[in-house]
């Protein structure tokens, strides 16, 4: 494959990593989690992402999962380009959703957090200090959703071990059977695995979770909403979590499942 051809399919990605506009900062965003893993976020003061080598759909990360080759044809491992990331998903639809609930409760005690894209990035760029131990890189972007076999034929053709840095960008492509999650992400590379131990300063990293402390909270998440399935003892533990740690941040009931304030006529 020449340089051009190479070049040509690095600019075929649909990566909307380089998204545009002044309002971007204070674009909402939402993340749906289960409430034990919210009341660990108050408790332990950290933001955790995962590795996308541990997503559910196996077209995700597959990018850095499948057997891969160097252009003479001999084997290459390239699983160490996904060790390196991890990520966080968010979703950009302000009204609540039943899909959305059960998908991520499975009926479960849900609750969904809410802030802006400015204040996310914000809360991470707090969490150095020392700005030269800042992540090699932090994207955020929104999903493109496109067809399997565009997502194979992108797969297959983009070259990585010489631009390992489209790893990134290839996590924010997901098949069209999940348009409706209408997802954007948040990547961080390791740049502890690049040998800059400044980073371990910062954050911790164990296994497939990458912890960074959350600096402060009004900066970071602006509200929760509980799930139609908390139940009353799970409200009152994450008040009483929140009183303790001294968050500040208005807490709301779903709606939901809430009868309609409308009367018949017979």
């Amino acid at each position: 494959m020449s340089r051009s051809e190479e070049t040509t399919i690095i600019q075929n990605v649909p990566c909307l990593c380089n998204i545009k506009g002044k309002d971007l900062c204070a674009k909402p965003i939402y993340r749906y989690m289960r409430l034990d893993y919210l009341i660990g976020m108050i408790r332990s003061g950290e933001n955790v992402l995962v590795s996308p080598l541990e997503w559910d759909d196996p077209f995700e990360a597959a990018i850095v999962k499948v057997p891969s080759k160097w252009y003479d044809g001999s084997p290459v491992d390239v699983s160490v380009l996904g060790t390196e990331l991890f990520a966080q998903c968010w979703c950009a639809d302000k009204e609540e959703s039943d899909l959305r609930w059960k998908a991520y409760g499975d009926g479960g005690e849900i609750v969904r957090i809410g802030t802006t894209v400015g204040m996310l990035l914000e809360s991470i760029n707090a969490a150095f200090p020392d700005k030269t131990a800042m992540p090699i890189a932090t994207m955020f972007g929104e999903v493109r959703y496109i067809s399997q076999l565009d997502l194979e034929k992108i797969y297959s053709e983009v070259p990585l071990m010489r631009y390992p840095e489209l790893v990134s960008f290839c996590m924010l492509l997901k098949r069209d059977d999940y348009r409706q999650e209408e997802e954007w992400r948040i990547l961080i590379r390791n740049v502890e695995a690049n040998g800059m131990d400044e980073f371990r300063k910062h954050v911790k990293i164990e296994g497939a979770l990458m912890k960074i402390p959350i600096v402060n909270q009004q900066e970071f998440v602006a509200e929760i909403i509980l799930g139609p399935h908390v139940s009353s003892e799970g409200e009152k533990l994450l008040i009483q979590e929140i009183h303790n740690h001294g968050w500040k941040v208005s807490i709301v009931k779903s709606r939901i499942m809430t009868l309609p304030s409308f009367s018949t006529k017979y």
